[in-house]
């Protein structure tokens, strides 16, 4: 059995990851995956552009608590950090979205799709209505398991795809693995009770079943012909 809850939710996310890795050979084995990649990229942008706001919702919650436990210095510490690290990863999206020839006023106006929506707001019901630790299972899943250089430079190479579009996946090839290097010290520093270490389980479990459904969704709304990243007349479309 694995010594440290770190060790513990590693094995978890692995053994809950069938589904998403499953998605993921769908996306990365379509014949059209080079068409694909811009949907992808307007999701990943969708959840990116609440990074900042969710993490400062953390922070304020926590810091706003009537009482502080031995839980809130360090947390607060660790989310204050990785805010300040994560600002501006939004834009990496939009410049990897202008590259492929979609302007960021248009992808910017697009609804986003409501998996999106799903994944990103069950955050703030669990920081408002119950306890922000259970964020730490939602950014364990997001930081895990980067693609390597190598993969992305084969991936271009194979596509034929500007390397500018890859703006994000190459910014997060080394700063990724720091993160989840940062959060798995952050798990086994902090004194944490079983009912907080189920909560961040759960919700990591919870994390991976959406994003494997938002690859299925993407990939099946793609084969309908229902998945264009900005129509050219501007009109609202499906994701």
């Amino acid at each position: 059995m694995p010594e440290t809850f770190s060790q513990r939710l590693d094995q978890s996310v692995q053994i809950f990851s069938a589904g998403l890795h499953a998605a993921r050979n769908r996306f990365w084995g379509h014949p059209r995956v080079a068409e694909l990649f811009p949907h992808l990229l307007f999701r990943m942008y969708c959840e990116a552009r609440a990074t900042v706001h969710l993490l400062g919702t953390a922070i304020d919650r926590v810091a706003s608590a009537p009482s502080a436990d031995a839980l809130s210095e360090p947390f607060l510490a660790y989310l204050r950090r990785l805010q300040k690290e994560e600002t501006g990863h939004d834009d990496w999206l939009l410049q990897s979205l202008e590259a492929l020839g979609f302007p960021r006023d248009e992808i910017r106006s697009q609804c986003p799709p409501h998996t999106t929506a799903a994944m990103v707001g069950s955050q703030y019901y669990w920081i408002h209505h119950h306890h922000p630790i259970a964020l730490l299972g939602y950014i364990k899943v997001l930081e895990n398991d980067p693609s390597p250089l190598e993969t992305i430079q084969d991936f271009i190479r194979a596509t034929g795809l500007p390397r500018k579009a890859f703006t994000y996946h190459l910014g997060h090839v080394d700063l990724e693995s720091e993160h989840n290097r940062q959060l798995d010290e952050l798990l086994d520093s902090l004194p944490l009770h079983p009912e907080h270490q189920a909560l961040i389980g759960s919700n990591a479990a919870r994390m991976l079943y959406y994003l494997g459904q938002s690859l299925d969704e993407l990939v099946s709304l793609f084969e309908a012909g229902r998945a264009h990243p900005v129509r050219p007349s501007g009109s609202p479309s499906m994701f």
